[in-house]
């Protein structure tokens, strides 16, 4: 099991899927990424993070997606394609709506995708990330 490891969700447990098909992400990677994204201000005059859509590739446990709903995101998209660290993410995802309902706080939008980033996005080939 991990946990959240900063915002509103500080503490919330995670479960993370069995076998070595996914590695979840550190808790010092997400912190490091999400300390930029808290940090970074946008032309609005506020870190990017608040009210961000944020895309969770590869998920396997959520733990990104979930950080970042912590963290002020407004909206994220899941995709994984393992069956098994599906059903791991939806559980995740459930905890942390409730959990955000327990305290009255304004839900997220989440999608789930169950296929693969290719299938997913089929021209993702003809991208260059910089």
């Amino acid at each position: 099991m991990i946990t959240v490891t900063s915002g509103i969700l500080k503490g919330i447990g995670l479960q993370t899927p069995k076998g070595l098909k996914t590695r979840p992400s550190t808790s010092k990677l997400r912190q490091a990424i999400l300390n930029v994204l808290r940090n970074y201000i946008g032309t609005a005059g506020s870190p990017i993070l608040e009210n961000a859509v944020v895309a969770d590739l590869f998920c396997g446990s959520g733990a990104f997606g979930i950080e970042a709903i912590s963290n002020g995101a407004n909206e994220v998209w899941f995709v994984e394609s393992n069956k098994h660290a599906l059903k791991v993410i939806k559980d995740n995802i459930l905890s942390t709506l409730n959990h955000l309902k327990a305290q009255n706080l304004t839900l997220p939008k989440v999608h789930i995708f169950s296929q693969s980033i290719e299938a997913a996005y089929p021209d993702l080939s003809l991208c260059h990330v910089l």
